[in-house]
């Protein structure tokens, strides 16, 4: 498996959408952009996004914290500082 697949189904996460995500997709319309609102995992935007369906996929959750911790992980970034992260 390749670094940058690696996280295509997202963070183990209570309530992620793997196990039903590409029912998911196949429910979702074709379109410019994906806008993932509770984004949680992650699940749902990163198979969007390898998808070709979307030309932009938004994802998006309350905390920050999941949020960077995707982000690190999506671009192999060997080191997060999550206190610092916390801070903002």
């Amino acid at each position: 498996m390749k670094v940058k697949d690696k996280w295509k189904r997202g963070l183990p996460y209570v309530g992620n959408k793997g196990q039903k995500v590409e029912q998911i997709m196949e429910a979702l319309p074709d379109g410019k952009r994906l806008v993932d609102v509770f984004g949680g995992g992650g699940c749902v935007s990163l198979t969007a996004a390898s998808s070709g369906k979307y030309e932009e996929v938004i994802y998006n959750d309350r905390r920050k914290t999941v949020v960077e911790l995707l982000r690190a992980l999506i671009n192999d970034e060997p080191h997060f500082n999550l206190i610092r992260s916390n801070e903002r």
